[in-house]
């Protein structure tokens, strides 16, 4: 098998093309809030539905799912003014990018994957994903293939993102999660209970999955979010009702050894449940605190204390945080 390397829950799924725009200039990060409301985004949350500022094409842009109010936030990144809703969905969970920056977004009833243009508020394709209980997504940067997990041990994959999907089930797994490729096809899978969390990994042009052992074995491994960081496998994440720290494993894999390469950690503020994806890109990593009160932004892979915080409305429950380049 490939040499690999691994880094936290927050896999990135996007392609090559967002992995080569990791580099790309962006607004200082400074101590930074969301900006106040303003008339027009009063006018529409008072409407209801789906909406989106004019003149968000051409900004990066945050995408944070809420399983509660059944919609997705967007907000500018860093900076975090909020210019957008998609609102229509139920349960909405794990997220993800292509390299056109068009967002896939999971959702739990029906179990299907809905996708979004870059800054656009309404669907520009639906996918319906096998089985129930569908938790996250990743996009292939060779091939344009979408993965989609789901929480009983699948994978469905659909070439170039469309038609009817191929299944991949392991058995052992305990569960399937978030999930991210890496840049030769690769796709990594977290798994398993919250107390005793596992990666496993579907090679490119396997059909098995192989579980990785982690080398040292982490106490009490919790893996919320996996994601490829242009170098490392990301995994990793925040034990559920806990007031420790995040951490993020970058990892190394040779064959069935996942080599512990690195530690993240995240500081205060506390953070949210296990059930958080978190989204690495460039040199800040993104994850939600306070069960979804607040999105926080931290160095990456220094870790630390958060850059700055993006406030939401309210404690909310979010499952999905990524962040899409403007193309």
């Amino acid at each position: 098998m490939k040499l690999l390397v691994l880094s936290h829950y927050a896999v990135i799924s996007a392609t090559a093309a967002l992995l080569a725009g990791c580099g790309a200039s962006q607004p200082p990060i400074g101590s930074l809030g969301a900006a106040p409301q303003s008339g027009a985004i009063a006018t529409h949350a008072e409407r209801g539905g789906s909406w989106m500022l004019q003149k968000t094409r051409n900004q990066n842009l945050l995408y944070v799912s809420n399983d509660v109010a059944n919609e997705v936030d967007v907000f500018l990144y860093p900076r975090g003014s909020k210019v957008g809703v998609l609102a229509g969905f139920d349960s909405p969970k794990g997220e993800c990018v292509d390299g056109s920056g068009n967002v896939w977004i999971v959702n739990q009833t029906p179990p299907e994957v809905i996708e979004y243009a870059h800054g656009g508020s309404s669907p520009v394709a639906t996918l319906s994903v096998p089985g129930s209980s569908p938790a996250g997504c990743a996009v292939d940067p060779i091939t344009g293939n979408l993965a989609v997990t789901s929480q009983g041990d699948q994978v469905a994959v659909y070439v170039n993102a469309g038609g009817t999907p191929t299944t991949y089930t392991d058995s052992h797994a305990g569960g399937f999660g978030f999930c991210s490729y890496d840049t030769s096809g690769n796709l990594f899978v977290g798994a398993g209970s919250t107390r005793d969390g596992v990666l496993v990994e579907l090679p490119n042009g396997s059909s098995s999955f192989t579980t990785l052992r982690f080398k040292p074995q982490p106490k009490h491994l919790h893996i919320s979010g996996v994601q490829w960081d242009g170098e490392y496998i990301v995994a990793g994440g925040v034990a559920e009702n806990t007031n420790s720290p995040a951490i993020l494993y970058r990892v190394q894999v040779v064959g069935s050894v996942a080599k512990i390469e690195g530690v993240t950690k995240l500081g205060s503020p506390k953070l949210a449940p296990v059930t958080a994806q978190f989204w690495i890109l460039d040199k800040t990593v993104v994850q939600s605190t306070n069960h979804g009160a607040q999105i926080g932004v931290w160095p990456y892979p220094a870790g630390g204390g958060p850059h700055h915080l993006i406030r939401t409305a309210g404690r909310r429950t979010v499952w999905g945080t990524v962040v899409s380049l403007a193309q």
